[in-house]
């Protein structure tokens, strides 16, 4: 998907006013608010937020003071209407029979179904018995519009040391109502600095104006819901540790906070376990509003290292704890000469139409390569129909049905834009090919300085490096494939399995 550059300038100039509004509010949960936190700058999250983009950029204030009560009431409409819709599920979620638990891991659910083998986002650390050998328990957060039918998972899951169960997306009523009243307590907030004279922009003005709005919206409530319904279970479980995901969401933020203020003994850990690519800006700044009480666990030494360098957080505030994608099986390494092309996308439909249109362009020029298109997990059930709308496919052009590691075995190449893929590829020689498209290297997650490699911001070029590689003899030596392996480790280290025991 091609983006206009007036857009990207004017998202640009966007979170420029974001991050001035950030301070502002920086004392309160204001700053926290879903607009103001933009966890990755990627095509699809511009295109969702271009409507707010624009008004913003060419300052359409008094149009938003117009449609600003109209806006607040469909918002408070929207928001009931919500909870009433997923209430009978809160009602389902058995909080009065949790099992006593030492600690909570709060994961995703989205739309697979939860495995009890290994968790996606923490692998196999919540099946590790804590000191009081009581089972640990996996909250998944549901992004999903609906709700899934299996409430829990604690038959199958239970036999591995840890309960899985699917977090409800409301509060009972009376609660819903006190969360209200506390979130109309930030509209009056952001109100006063609308209308208080001084030197803001009818930019910033105009950005405030919407953050008003938005206070009131599913985003806000739902963090607010999200940070309400796990204090509930902390309390029902007497758990003394919990460990959130972390990616620069507001919601990581706001919700470790919120149990730690009102918590205080308990021991509240966020986790980066993605990669994490220059431009994610929300990622760096919400780690300096993270009570200093909370620790920051990292992937790897380089993560650190990276952090580091872009906050003022002092090495002891992390610790490098691994990741799941450090398998412990090594695959041979042969070499291989032909020439054998991996595009992983992302999990949205643009990411996938865009790499399925720049494989399959390249393979009607490159016969005598091959070319594997990777959907994402959260793509399962579109990707077919994607495929099929590019008409007659060319024998050496395909859609992938085997396994990652399976995949990075056969590839000779991996082209990437910000997803882990590129990275997980150095561990069998794959070598890395960033693309993304006028966007240049702040999506990239595998920094220059550690491995040169190949990026490119348009199809042409891009297409003409192919066409290059595909006549050239691909062979990955001994030595390039253990500096790659390096450079893999040091963004993920193996997972150590006994840091919450302590």
């Amino acid at each position: 998907m091609k983006i206009n550059n007036n857009i990207y300038s004017d998202y640009t100039t966007f979170i420029d006013t974001c991050n001035k509004i950030f301070e502002v509010f920086s004392k309160s949960d204001v700053a926290l608010s879903p607009i103001l936190s933009i966890s990755k700058p990627i095509p699809e999250v511009i295109k969702k937020k271009q409507r707010i983009i624009q008004n913003v950029t060419k300052e359409k204030y008094y149009s938003y003071i117009v449609t600003f009560i109209p806006c607040i009431l469909i918002n408070l409409l929207v928001s009931i209407l919500h909870h009433f819709y997923h209430l009978q599920y809160w009602r389902q979620f058995p909080f009065k029979k949790l099992a006593k638990t030492e600690i909570i891991f709060v994961s995703h659910y989205t739309g697979q179904e939860a495995k009890v083998d290994e968790d996606p986002y923490f692998g196999t650390l919540p099946q590790q018995l804590n000191e009081n050998k009581r089972p640990n328990l996996l909250l998944y957060i549901n992004h999903n519009k609906g709700n899934p039918s299996n409430l829990n998972l604690e038959t199958e899951a239970q036999k591995l040391n840890n309960l899985q169960y699917i977090l409800p997306k409301t509060v009972n009523t009376k609660e819903f109502l006190k969360l209200y009243i506390s979130i109309f307590g930030n509209l009056k907030e952001i109100m006063f600095h609308v209308v208080k004279k001084g030197e803001k922009s009818k930019r910033e003005k105009t950005l405030m104006l919407e953050l008003a709005i938005q206070q009131l919206g599913l985003e806000s409530m739902s963090q607010t819901i999200l940070a309400k319904n796990i204090e509930q279970i902390v309390g029902q479980t007497e758990a003394k540790k919990m460990v959130l995901t972390y990616e620069g969401h507001s919601f990581e933020t706001y919700v470790a906070n919120k149990l730690k203020s009102k918590i205080p003994n308990l021991d509240v850990c966020v986790y980066q376990f993605a990669p994490v690519v220059p431009a994610q800006n929300s990622f760096f700044r919400n780690l300096h509003y993270l009570n200093k009480n909370i620790r920051v666990f990292v992937s790897g030494s380089q993560y650190k290292e990276n952090i580091l360098r872009r906050t003022k957080l002092p090495s002891s505030a992390l610790t490098v704890i691994g990741s799941r994608k450090n398998r412990a099986e090594k695959l041979s390494f042969t070499g291989r000469k032909d020439v054998t092309v991996v595009f992983a996308a992302e999990g949205s439909k643009d990411s996938l139409m865009e790499f399925i249109n720049l494989a399959f362009y390249s393979s009607l020029e490159n016969p005598g390569t091959t070319f594997i298109v990777r959907a994402h997990p959260d793509s399962a059930d579109y990707k077919n129909e994607l495929f099929k709308k590019m008409g007659n496919h060319s024998s050496n052009f395909y859609l992938s049905k085997d396994s990652l590691i399976n995949d990075l075995h056969k590839a000779t190449h991996c082209v990437y834009r910000s997803s882990s893929v590129g990275l997980e590829g150095l561990m069998y020689g794959v070598i890395p090919i960033h693309y993304a498209a006028e966007m240049n290297s702040v999506l990239d997650p595998i920094n220059t300085l550690d491995l040169p490699h190949l990026q490119f911001t348009d199809i042409d070029t891009f297409n003409q490096k192919i066409k290059e590689i595909s006549k050239s003899h691909i062979e990955i030596d001994e030595q390039q494939l253990r500096d790659y392996r390096e450079v893999f480790n040091g963004y993920f280290e193996p997972l150590k399995l006994n840091i919450l025991n302590y």
